[in-house]
């Protein structure tokens, strides 16, 4: 069974350095996506701050909002799909929310 992994990273904002990193793993034969990761990065000087991350760790879909709580330790969603549509979405809501999830940890955190 030949397994592909992905990554990307992609800068969406460059005045405020917030990074969009995915990582996945796909059995192309079948099409199928096993597990996966979308990570919001927040980059200033030397450090990188995690903001927000969805994954599959565990064999489970679950979301750590380090904005609200840093070590969070993930709250399980309840629709716990690992697929493409999943992967999908998480990756939508930091593109579209990150100016929200980066104010609010930095206004907490930093």
């Amino acid at each position: 069974m030949e397994i592909v992994k992905y990554t990307k990273q992609k800068l969406l904002d460059e005045d405020v350095n917030c990074i969009l990193c995915t990582e996945a793993d796909y059995i192309p034969k079948e099409k199928r996506l096993l597990n996966f990761s979308a990570v919001l990065l927040l980059s200033r000087g030397e450090e990188n701050y995690e903001i927000i991350r969805y994954d599959t760790a565990h064999g489970r879909c679950h979301v750590h909002r380090f904005y609200i709580e840093l070590g969070h330790k993930g709250d399980l969603l309840l629709d716990n799909r690992v697929d493409d549509k999943s992967f999908r979405e998480f990756r939508m809501d930091i593109a579209e929310n990150y100016k929200k999830y980066v104010e609010a940890y930095i206004r907490k955190w930093l």
